[in-house]
């Protein structure tokens, strides 16, 4: 699954940066792969969020954020 957000921030354009989130299936096995062909810097670290997913972020040229993740427990949404 791909998901595509734009960004706008009042000192930059629509669309810069763009933020790309990719679902795998095994982040700990697709972060060392990344890790053994120096794709990530060895200080980018697997992050667990808040919002049940554990991702890891890659900063590709011209600020675009690829940010893989799995979810790592069930979410839950909430409604007012």
């Amino acid at each position: 699954m791909v998901i595509f957000y734009l960004c706008h921030e009042n000192y930059q354009q629509l669309g810069q940066p763009i933020n790309v989130r990719i679902m795998v299936d095994d982040i700990e096995q697709f972060y060392q792969e990344c890790l053994a062909r120096f794709a990530i810097d060895s200080n980018t670290e697997i992050k667990i969020q808040p919002w049940g997913t554990k991702e890891v972020e890659i900063i590709a040229p011209m600020s675009v954020s690829l940010v893989f993740y799995v979810i790592d427990r069930p979410v839950t949404f909430y409604s007012n």
